[in-house]
């Protein structure tokens, strides 16, 4: 999974470079669309994992669809478990504000459970 993380991510790093030569040097528009969506797509990525924290928390998410989501968001909770503290902590804090019985967003997440799969650990007691 790291390789292939390491390859995405400079295979991206590239294409971004090569976009923004072709919108410096030849001014071409579609360069600026293109990278505005290779730089909004991932961001747009991480950021759906609060409607589907919205969607878990309310039972709203039907079951294929909670095993797929599951598997969509794997490279998420890699990064989490992987990745800086700062980065879990931003993710938890962000999918909080979209459950259903929604702590303060002050208030210390918690070390346990899945960040989309809200009540996971709540339907298992």
């Amino acid at each position: 999974m790291a390789i292939a993380l390491l390859i995405f991510g400079v295979a991206f790093a590239a294409i971004c470079v090569w976009l923004g030569v072709r919108i410096v040097k030849r001014r071409e528009r579609w360069a600026k669309w293109t990278l505005a969506a290779a730089v909004a797509l991932p961001v747009l990525y991480v950021l759906s994992i609060g409607p589907v924290a919205w969607l878990n928390t309310r039972h709203l998410m039907p079951e294929v669809l909670g095993s797929a989501t599951k598997h969509l968001y794997d490279p998420i909770e890699w990064l989490m478990a992987r990745g800086p503290g700062t980065v879990e902590q931003a993710i938890r804090w962000y999918t909080r504000l979209w459950y259903a019985d929604a702590p303060p967003p002050d208030t210390p997440p918690t070390t346990s459970g899945s960040t989309y799969v809200a009540n996971r650990d709540r339907q298992a007691a």
